[in-house]
């Protein structure tokens, strides 16, 4: 432990220094002390193993770190001390900043001792200073680069203890004038790596040193550059975002990495930074999300965010200026500074609102046209700015004007879209991140689990399942308390469980995705194997939807079953569909077109095929395809608009590699379908058979267990040679089955009141 010297504080101002210490000397973040004393302090530090025992010249090199604790307030600096002939044993000299910054007054009695560093092992990690002119007659004329001036104060500064608040001077590296610098705040870490909470702590080359120009006094050069460089390491996961961090890495390489190279790298290549970003995918995904984090990645001004259709105004002329209006900071900025400015991020949430196709409009008053003409005219004009970052968001790129996604404009287009599993593990991760910290996560709750069971959510979706199992867990607790006529609220009791996320997904189904009540309802039967044609068939259908999930030579699977009316096509495709553990499972049925124009209809078909496009796997059912096209014989009438869809979209195979959509559908008219050339737009038809006599027995077993062979055997001597649709003879069988039992003639009354006289 070292020694404490009373000691008075003196300024450069006395008559005895004045003339010895002025100068260079009193712009040194330092204090000043006699020899004798400087020696002592030296033993010291040695002996606390504050600075090292077998450098000798550290102490000549970097001062002794001492500790200055006023004596009525007990409150504590910390300077580098210097010794000078000029300075009595009886005093120790503070130059004007640190008299200021320490509230000192001349000739006030301080304790100092050496600040023992390797106790509290206070290294710096990062340091935050606001850099302005020292001059008064400076402000708003200096310029210096940001990196250089970094290096000059690690330099000078160096093994020298810093606090928030503490100020330096400085002489600018490209100006050459001399600054005043403020350390607004220091991070610490403890030799262990452990965040402590001193105020205080040691700098070193290696600390992170972030500067801030004081605004409107100075300008750094390169700041913008700097703050992309530290973006390029961001933790996304740590920002809130889940599940995105490629679509973040894509956006940095196309549109940051030209801004954090050198100017003159940049020029050499010849190339432009990017001025636009389209950010488009299904609703809920994350694209304002991420818009929003780009702006606190980079650390720059808060970006501004516009919903398109606030731009629109009633006036003439309004909109356009509500445009210029956004641009005219940016412009400003790259007026006065040039490309020293920072990087101002504008961004337009629905643009389609705004940008749609330009002569699409019907009114007559051109104003969406003018709107898309000035966003052109600023994004890639006569007069080009490079501090502008434009970021359109939307659901519908296919309703945004051309012009506007040409390179120079809009030309870095990211989709958006559904997370993987991993992603969804991330954003769940997010969002029980607080009920883990505060224990009402229950231990039951797997995340990897509840990310396989959420298939197509999206990030919305999963924070929406998180509240709505919140919302159980609260409930439970109402109901304990009910129960027990004990209104006290127990937090100790608060947990929610896997079960609650159970009830949770049923109150927060995914948009996209399988509707498994809607499904099931075709098969509540179950399906009967009534013979070797239907197994057979069923097992290639198992097998195609094997392929199209393992095979990345299988982009597109489309199969039409064809069959007697009855015969079960519908059961058997959405069986399949709900057991293909696919992702994204669609039914098209013509009871959810009923009512509707033929243009709605193809709209419905068209947004269920773009949105299985989303996904990696996909499987939609057209059941029905006969009456989807509104088809009737009686003077072969159909619906050719639904038609063309069809036959364009059952084709059509996925734009982005990796994609697979198999396509399953159902008619009962396949010669029909035939002459209007649906049937060779599929690549395979399959005749889902009837059932023939001898596969009732197969039937019986199934729907009527118990039935005496003799019934049966008397039964398919009836039926003779005839088929049946399978869902005929369920019907035929549960008539027989309310007379009592099934035998020949209950069954052969069935028969005849369903219609089959002929059998």
């Amino acid at each position: 432990m070292s020694s404490s010297l009373q000691l008075k504080a003196t300024g450069f101002t006395q008559e005895v220094l004045k003339t010895k210490l002025k100068g260079s000397l009193a712009l040194l973040n330092q204090v000043f002390v006699s020899p004798d004393n400087f020696q002592k302090f030296k033993s010291d530090a040695i002996q606390c193993n504050a600075i090292p025992a077998d450098d000798a010249n550290y102490a000549n090199i970097y001062g002794v770190p001492l500790s200055l604790k006023d004596s009525e307030k007990y409150s504590e600096f910390c300077f580098a001390a210097t010794p000078h002939d000029s300075v009595p044993n009886d005093r120790i000299v503070l130059n004007k900043f640190c008299l200021e910054w320490c509230r000192y007054r001349l000739d006030k009695q301080l304790n100092v001792s050496v600040f023992e560093q390797a106790n509290t092992g206070s290294l710096l990690s990062l340091v935050e200073v606001e850099v302005k002119p020292f001059r008064a007659q400076d402000k708003g004329k200096i310029k210096d680069d940001v990196a250089k001036l970094q290096d000059t104060i690690l330099e000078k500064f160096d093994k020298q203890c810093l606090a928030a608040g503490q100020p330096l001077i400085v002489t600018g590296p490209d100006s050459g004038s001399p600054l005043q610098c403020t350390v607004l705040s220091v991070e610490i870490h403890s030799v262990e790596g452990d965040r402590t909470s001193q105020v205080r702590g040691i700098l070193h080359k290696k600390a992170s040193l972030k500067l801030v120009a004081a605004k409107g006094e100075m300008t750094l050069s390169g700041v913008s550059q700097a703050k992309q460089t530290e973006a390029m390491s961001i933790d996304f996961q740590n920002m809130g975002i889940g599940g995105l961090g490629n679509e973040f890495k894509e956006i940095f390489r196309r549109a940051f990495a030209s801004r954090v190279y050198p100017k003159d790298v940049i020029d050499g290549l010849g190339i432009r930074h990017v001025k636009g970003i389209l950010l488009y995918g299904p609703p809920g995904c994350g694209k304002t999300l991420i818009a929003r984090k780009i702006g606190e990645a980079l650390k720059a001004r808060p970006p501004k965010i516009i919903n398109g259709p606030e731009i629109l105004n009633k006036y003439v002329g309004g909109s356009e200026e509500k445009i210029r209006e956004q641009f005219a900071d940016a412009e400003k900025e790259y007026k006065e500074v040039g490309d020293d400015s920072e990087l101002h991020i504008i961004i337009f949430d629905e643009i389609d609102a705004i940008c749609k196709q330009r002569g699409s409009s019907r009114d007559s008053t051109g104003v969406g046209d003018n709107v898309v003409n000035q966003l052109l005219t600023k994004l890639d004009g006569v007069e080009q700015v490079n501090n502008i970052l434009v970021i359109g968001m939307t659901n519908r790129m296919d309703m945004i004007d051309e012009a506007l996604l040409r390179p120079g404009r809009l030309e870095v287009k990211v989709e958006i879209g559904l997370p993987d599993e991993n992603g969804r593990q991330q954003i769940l991760a997010i969002h029980t991140s607080k009920m883990k910290e505060s224990g009402y996560l229950g231990p039951d709750v797997s995340i990897p689990m509840l990310a396989t069971k959420t298939k197509n959510y999206t990030g919305a979706e999963i924070e929406g399942l998180c509240k709505a199992a919140s919302s159980f867990a609260l409930q439970r607790q109402i109901v304990e308390m009910k129960a027990r006529d004990d209104f006290a609220f127990d937090r100790s009791k608060v947990a929610v469980t896997m079960n609650d996320f159970e009830h949770g997904m049923a109150d927060c189904p995914a948009a996209f995705g399988v509707k498994e009540d809607g499904l099931a309802k075709y098969y509540s039967n179950g399906i009967a194997d009534f013979g070797p044609v239907f197994t057979n068939l069923k097992s290639t259908l198992e097998s195609l939807v094997k392929q199209v999930r393992e095979s990345p030579r299988t982009p597109l699977m489309s199969i039409l079953l064809h069959g007697d009316t009855g015969s079960g096509k519908s059961a058997l495709a959405a069986s399949i569909a709900a057991n293909s553990g696919f992702p994204f499972v669609k039914m098209i049925t013509p009871d959810t077109l009923i009512g509707i124009s033929d243009g709605q209809k193809v709209e419905r078909i068209r947004k269920v095929f773009d949105d299985a496009s989303k996904t990696p796997l996909s499987l939609i059912v057209l059941d029905d395809i006969e009456r989807i096209l509104s088809y009737v014989r009686v003077g072969s009438r159909f619906s050719n608009d639904v038609l063309q869809a069809l036959l364009v979209l059952v084709k059509k195979i996925p734009e982005d590699q990796g994609r697979r959509i198999m396509i399953i559908g159902t008619t009962s008219c396949m010669g029909d379908l035939d002459g209007l050339g649906l049937k060779n737009s599929f690549n395979m038809t399959m005749e889902v058979p009837s059932v023939q006599s001898s596969e009732i027995k197969n039937v019986m077993e199934y729907w009527t267990p118990g039935v005496q062979q003799a019934n049966v055997d008397q039964i398919m001597k009836t039926m003779g040679d005839s088929m049946i649709p399978i869902k005929k003879l369920l019907m035929v069988l549960e008539m027989a089955m309310q007379s009592g039992s099934v035998d020949a003639d209950t069954f052969q009354d069935a028969i005849i009141k369903m219609g089959y006289l002929g059998m």
